[in-house]
């Protein structure tokens, strides 16, 4: 979501409640998923924690039982980006191996040349450098 690429938090709580709004009455928990992860975010963004956990915890449920590989990568990154920003990493580095897994699967159904699983790949090295960072130790003193 564009509002998120550029810290405008409120205006991506505003479109991600839109389309919770929208997927909530249909049985369609694919985005369903993806609305209450772009919530998480957006309330992450917003400093709000109590409101980025429900919302996390509600894309968890849907996801860890579904097959929505398009949905789980992003709640899964999603998930590591808030358990390491609060300090639990063991967590954060459960979901980064998630969010791995699941954009390598995703991955491997397009040939190695498609443009798609290039685009998969990079988007993959990007962001795992990215997790990795936010869930590494600081070193210690000498």
């Amino acid at each position: 979501m564009f509002y998120l690429q550029v810290d405008d938090f409120t205006q991506a709580q505003s479109c991600a409640r839109q389309l919770h709004d929208y997927v909530a009455s249909a049985p369609d928990l694919n985005h369903l998923a993806q609305a209450h992860g772009l919530l998480a975010r957006t309330a992450l963004g917003l400093g709000d924690s109590a409101e980025a956990q429900l919302h996390l915890s509600r894309a968890l449920e849907i996801v860890d039982n579904a097959d929505f590989p398009i949905a789980s990568w992003q709640v899964y990154r999603t998930a590591a980006e808030i358990f390491a920003k609060y300090g639990d990493v063991d967590r954060a580095a459960t979901y980064r191996l998630r969010f791995v897994e699941t954009v390598r699967r995703l991955a491997q159904n397009f040939e190695p040349e498609d443009r798609l699983h290039k685009s998969l790949l990079a988007v993959l090295a990007t962001r795992t450098a990215q997790l990795e960072a936010m869930t590494s130790l600081p070193s210690r003193p000498a």
